[in-house]
């Protein structure tokens, strides 16, 4: 994200912040649901190819409140990013199971098992 933002709508910025309060318990699951679907709105509004990447992977990643396959979408989006700044996606896919590892055994393992299906 430090790519385009000078560029995030401040609506993505406030479900990135109401994500955050959902994983700890500050947020309900409806209200990280809206934020989800106002992230995906605002991707069909947004004409430049990257930002409507970067909307629908925040979109998947809040929506992962409302059902853990969610987080799946970040995955997919992300590659789909790092493909289109011309970066390596395995880096990327990397540095998201690290991190995935550190916020949930449980995701983490999800997430590995849906690859290896793939």
């Amino acid at each position: 994200m430090p790519l385009i933002n000078n560029h995030l709508d401040d609506r993505i910025r406030e479900a990135l912040d109401i994500a955050e309060a959902w994983s700890i318990g500050h947020a309900t699951t409806g209200k990280a649901m809206k934020a989800a679907r106002n992230c995906h709105g605002i991707a069909k509004n947004t004409e430049d190819p990257l930002l409507i990447l970067l909307y629908r992977c925040v979109g998947q990643a809040v929506a992962t409140a409302h059902m853990a396959d969610h987080s799946l979408g970040p995955m997919y989006y992300g590659a789909k990013i790092m493909k289109a700044i011309g970066k390596t996606v395995e880096d990327e896919r990397g540095w998201q199971l690290s991190r995935l590892e550190q916020l949930s055994k449980n995701l983490h393992e999800l997430i590995v098992s849906s690859m290896d299906r793939h």
